[in-house]
C-alpha cells in the first residue's frame, strides 16, 4: 500500500452493509422512476448518479484508506443485487465504479493518489483495461494514444483507466519482456483527455452507456 494511502484522513467510522441497504431503500424510488428515461438515453441520469454517489453506494469497496467503506465483497454484492433489480443498468454502472476505483487505489503511485482521491473517495471512475492503445513513455508518466471500447458509466466519470501497450520513447516499437509478451499497462487520466464517439447501440443494458473513447496523446499520467 502506498506511503500517501496510509497518511491519508481514515474516517473514524464506516458505514456497516445495514447502513448502505438503509441508504439504497431512500434511493430505490427515485432509481425506478428514472430507468426507463435513461434506457432511452443511454446513459442513467444525473440526479440517479449523483444520489447513488451521495449515498456511498459507488465507493463502498474503496479501501479506507482513501475514505471509502471497505465492505466485504461478498456484502457489496447484496447491495448491488438490490439496485440491479430495480434497475439493472443501474447496478452495473455502480459495481463497475467500485471495481475500478478500488482498482486504481490500490495500484496507482503516490502522486495519482494525492491528485484523484484530494477530496475523497467521493470519484466516479471508467475504462476499459484492456490494452487497446499504446503508452509511450516520457518525464512522469506516460503519453497514451488508442481507440477503446465498453466504457460503462463513461458519461459521469471524472477519471478514466486504459489498457495500453507499452512502445519505446518513439512511440512506434512495442516492448516485450523476456517471455515474449509484450508490456502492459493501465494508465489513468482525466475525463477531458477522451472523445467519446456516441455509437453505444445495444439491445440490453442500454443505460451503461459504453462507448468508444478514443485519446490521442494525452498529458502524462499514473499508472
Amino acid at each position: 500500500m502506498s506511503l500517501s494511502m496510509q497518511r491519508a484522513a481514515r474516517p473514524s467510522t464506516t458505514p456497516s452493509v445495514a447502513e448502505f441497504h438503509a441508504r439504497l431503500d431512500a434511493v430505490l424510488p427515485l432509481v425506478e422512476s428514472r430507468a426507463a428515461e435513461a434506457e432511452a438515453q443511454g446513459y442513467l441520469t444525473d440526479d440517479v448518479v449523483a444520489a447513488l454517489r451521495k449515498a456511498g453506494i459507488y465507493t463502498m469497496l474503496f479501501p479506507r484508506e482513501v475514505g471509502g467503506a471497505e465492505l466485504l465483497p461478498y456484502d457489496a454484492m447484496t447491495v448491488i443485487e438490490r439496485l440491479a433489480y430495480t434497475h439493472a443498468s443501474a447496478g452495473w454502472c455502480a459495481i463497475g465504479n467500485n471495481m475500478e476505483g478500488t482498482t486504481l487505489a490500490i495500484y496507482v503511485e503516490d502522486e495519482g493518489i494525492k491528485k484523484v482521491f484530494a477530496k475523497g473517495a467521493d470519484i466516479t471512475i471508467a475504462g476499459n483495461g484492456v490494452p487497446r492503445g499504446f503508452a509511450r513513455p516520457v518525464d512522469g508518466g506516460y503519453m497514451i494514444r488508442g481507440n477503446w471500447a465498453y466504457g460503462s458509466g463513461i458519461q459521469h466519470a471524472e477519471w478514466v483507466h486504459s489498457g495500453c501497450f507499452v512502445t519505446d520513447a518513439s512511440g512506434k516499437d512495442m516492448v516485450f519482456g523476456p517471455n515474449g509478451q509484450p508490456k502492459i499497462v493501465v494508465t489513468h487520466h482525466p475525463r477531458a483527455t477522451i472523445k467519446l464517439m456516441g455509437n453505444w447501440d445495444v439491445l440490453g443494458l442500454r443505460a451503461t452507456g459504453r462507448e468508444l473513447a478514443p485519446v490521442v496523446w494525452t498529458a502524462p499520467r499514473w499508472i
